[in-house]
């Protein structure tokens, strides 16, 4: 008997090893079974980067199936609802393509009427899916600047925009191509690119996107220069564009949201940041040739006692959806948050607010997310909401909620995503999809989020029972 529990112990060892392994190859690890307390480090793996999964691509091909990945994970989570559904599975992945493709990043998902468009940019090859990452076709592009993001119009055009050119005279690129791919213009110049998904619309052939430049140096004491933020409008896809707003740094840093409001002709939503006294909530009625501020001055929500006077800051955000006629969004702000407060109530901290978008503008409070959140993604019965991890002493991994439609007054927490940096990170950095497809929807993810892998894209898949 002796000899057998050895045996028994030495088997046992050997396929723990061998997991091991398995799981420093593909930088898996198990999910996390608790919700860690709010506000505490998370202890994180070691940082590094995994080499490339494949060869880099020699030329371009038609639509391959793309081989499994081997990046994957899954949260199987319980509600607590007394209405359906009351379970929910999310599954995690990065998608894999035929060939490698290097320096690939999240570009677009949207709805087309081919099916389900995915792109993934690259500065030499654009990757497209048309069946929710299983296939993808490859084409090549020359793109002079890092790519930031993709917007495609409703008659099929894609523009594609550029990082900031790291450079005194700063600067980014809009690339115009037509549904296969093909330059159609020399690439249209600005001083600032747009900052996430929800910073460029289209609504009734007129597109329309919001400026972000970095302006960082307007709160230091040297001599870089600082931007106006603009509102750029095309009225022929893309082809012409004019400057329908110009907002100056003394008064913002820099815009985050320009979205059209769904069922509403002419009406667009558009925001500002960083700091409380540099958030503004604008409307336009016209298509943007006039806009009216709607911004609350000292709404009345709960605050920590020391934030109160920064109030107007929950107006702050990189995301919003619009539902039952209010706009909903979550706060791109941590609401007063140190370390010495974290126990205090009421909780500093980042929260989920509406407003209706007829009548007066009038913040309500919908629920407490703690960090500042990045994303809101319509998963159906739902608003899936993304938040970053930027300071460790808050909490170095990002959390993800969601907001059930048939009940707004209760915000579930149903995961907290792996960070395997030494320092904080941004997550999606506010890209991602406006909405899921059957469940599924794509995102942008910092080089350490989730996996340690190269592909800054990540696939998500929601089933709820």
């Amino acid at each position: 008997m002796a000899g057998y529990a050895a045996g028994s112990t030495g088997w046992i060892a050997r396929v723990r090893r061998s997991i091991a392994r398995f799981a420093r190859r593909t930088g898996l690890r198990p999910p996390l079974g608790t919700v860690q307390a709010a506000y505490k480090p998370a202890t994180k793996p070691a940082s590094g980067l995994t080499p490339s999964m494949m060869p880099r691509l020699s030329q371009s091909r038609p639509a391959l199936p793309a081989p499994p990945s081997t990046f994957v994970r899954e949260y199987a989570v319980p509600l607590d609802r007394r209405a359906e559904p009351t379970h929910v599975i999310l599954r995690l992945s990065i998608p894999g393509f035929p060939e490698a493709i290097p320096q690939v990043v999240y570009g677009e998902h949207a709805a087309s009427a081919e099916g389900n468009m995915v792109i993934a940019l690259s500065p030499s090859l654009a990757a497209e899916s048309h069946d929710l990452g299983h296939s993808w076709s490859t084409h090549r592009v020359a793109i002079e600047l890092p790519p930031r993001g993709c917007f495609t119009t409703s008659l099929g055009t894609r523009l594609v925009c550029t990082h900031t050119a790291k450079t005194a005279s700063g600067g980014a690129l809009i690339y115009r191509f037509d549904a296969e791919w093909k330059q159609t213009s020399a690439p249209f110049a600005v001083e600032s690119p747009w900052h996430g998904s929800a910073s460029i619309g289209e609504s009734h052939g007129t597109i329309m996107f919001a400026e972000y430049p970095d302006n960082a140096a307007k709160y230091r004491d040297d001599a870089a220069p600082v931007l106006d933020a603009r509102v750029w409008r095309s009225r022929d896809d893309g082809v012409s564009w004019s400057v329908v707003k110009t907002v100056p740094p003394s008064l913002i840093r820099h815009l985050h949201t320009l979205a059209p409001e769904p069922g509403i002709a002419g009406r667009w939503w558009l925001s500002s940041g960083d700091r409380a006294e540099e958030v503004f909530v604008w409307r336009s009625d016209d298509d943007g040739d006039s806009w009216i501020d709607v911004t609350e001055k000292a709404p009345e929500v709960p605050l920590h006692r020391h934030f109160t006077q920064y109030a107007r800051a929950v107006q702050r955000m990189t995301d919003l959806v619009f539902h039952d006629g209010f706009m909903i969004w979550g706060a791109d702000d941590w609401l007063g948050y140190t370390e010495k407060n974290a126990n205090d109530r009421p909780a500093a901290g980042s929260r989920v607010y509406r407003a209706r978008t007829d009548g007066p503008w009038k913040v309500e409070e919908l629920g407490f997310c703690g960090k500042p959140v990045r994303n809101i993604v319509d998963v159906g019965p739902a608003f899936l909401l993304t938040t970053e991890a930027k300071y460790l002493e808050r909490g170095a991994r990002p959390d993800v909620f969601l907001l059930f439609k048939d009940d707004l007054n209760k915000v579930h927490h149903i995961a907290q995503i792996d960070n395997y940096a030494k320092g904080g990170t941004g997550f999606t950095y506010s890209f991602a999809s406006r909405a899921a497809s059957g469940g599924t929807f794509f995102s942008h993810r910092g080089a350490y989020d989730a996996f340690r892998a190269d592909a800054r894209i990540l696939k998500w898949e929601l089933t709820f029972t």
